[in-house]
């Protein structure tokens, strides 16, 4: 069964430990943030640029943004952004016939990282996580379940669910759809931008 709105991403069951490193202090934590809403805002700069933006257009967005940090701290962030935006935009695109609608849609529930639309104009959206914290923790189950209420509400039938993206460990990525329970995903990896169709195991 094709999964609408997660082609890229194969549905299937995992099993085992998720091994993940917690951040422990308030300043990492607020680093953390700092890289995810860094993230977050070049991610939506390149996507409205293209869908497959070069190397070196990554590089020099990435440059850019780090101008106002310290030498040392933006060459430490130039490594994890860089890292970040090339998993999302290599291993993470939806299929070609989504179009990249925008960032931080604001649901009433909270804004919502990234939002696509297909040539049927059905919505998807992706919330894309950065930090170590597991993407399976109960908050962000809530909050990720909030989003899909509201965009139920917002969106009826033309919402077709949330992918929520590790880029710090992609295999622990999950899918929640419109109707029903929630999904892991496991990145296809393929020679260049996953296109592979999502398929949902039993």
């Amino acid at each position: 069964m094709i999964t609408p709105g997660v082609r890229g991403l194969h549905v299937v069951r995992m099993t085992g430990p998720c091994r993940c490193v917690i951040i422990d202090t308030d300043e990492e934590k607020a680093r953390s943030g700092q890289i995810g809403s860094l993230t977050h805002r070049l991610l939506h700069e390149l996507l409205s640029t293209s869908r497959h933006p070069s190397h070196e257009l990554v590089d020099v967005v990435v440059h850019e943004a780090l101008r106002r940090f310290a030498r040392v701290e933006g060459r430490a962030h130039r490594q994890t952004l860089v890292a970040n935006l090339c998993t999302y935009l290599w291993w993470m695109l939806p299929d070609p016939q989504w179009r990249y609608v925008g960032a931080e849609l604001h649901l009433g529930a909270g804004r919502v990282d990234l939002a696509w639309a297909d040539e049927s104009d059905r919505i998807m959206f992706d919330e894309v996580k950065t930090g170590s914290t597991p993407v399976q923790v109960m908050g962000v189950r809530r909050q990720v379940t909030a989003y899909r209420d509201a965009a139920k509400a917002l969106h009826g039938p033309r919402f077709t669910g949330i992918r929520v993206l590790s880029l710090r460990d992609p295999r622990s990525s999950w899918w929640l759809p419109a109707q029903g329970e929630a999904g892991p995903l496991l990145l296809t990896m393929t020679t260049g931008p996953a296109r592979a169709a999502a398929r949902q195991v039993g």
